[in-house]
């Protein structure tokens, strides 16, 4: 039997390719699945052009990868980390984690039961918001999954 977590995976794995397949389809080929290893040890040729990525010791709990159409040796990665409960600074410090290594196109943190009260308290102060959430010029993106898709929270 499923566990929550693996059929969250796997509803968010569906919902990754539409959404990347929507917004980006026309400009690259598109790539989604759950990782089995880091990063950095998937045997997949896109990912051995992005620069750097043999430090990429880490798994996004879902990848999607975009391979330009124009420039073949163009790739982005897009990253969901995926929790069946409240999320907390411990998820969101993973992610922006994961994003300031290897500046992702688009990150995602998403929960069916969003933010913890705490995280919220914090997240609501405009400034702390971009701090905590910022890799980059980027932002982690955290959603709240209603079964079909991502409704956006932040940042605002």
């Amino acid at each position: 039997m499923a566990s929550a977590k693996e059929i969250l995976s796997e509803k968010l794995l569906s919902w990754l390719n539409e959404y990347l397949t929507e917004k980006y389809s026309s400009k690259y080929s598109v790539e989604v699945f759950i990782p089995k290893s880091y990063i950095s040890k998937l045997p997949n040729d896109n990912i051995k052009k992005i620069p750097n990525y043999t430090s990429f010791d880490f798994k996004p709990d879902i990848l999607g990868i975009l391979k330009s159409k124009e420039e073949p040796n163009t790739v982005k990665l897009i990253f969901v980390n995926r929790s069946p409960s409240s999320l907390s600074l411990k998820e969101i410090g993973e992610i922006i984690c994961y994003s300031r290594i290897a500046n992702p196109e688009e990150a995602f943190l998403i929960s069916p039961k969003a933010l913890a009260n705490e995280v919220n308290l914090i997240l609501l102060d405009k400034a702390m918001q971009m701090n905590v959430l910022s890799y980059g010029d980027k932002f982690v993106k955290i959603g709240k999954f209603d079964g079909e898709r991502v409704l956006h929270i932040f940042p605002r």
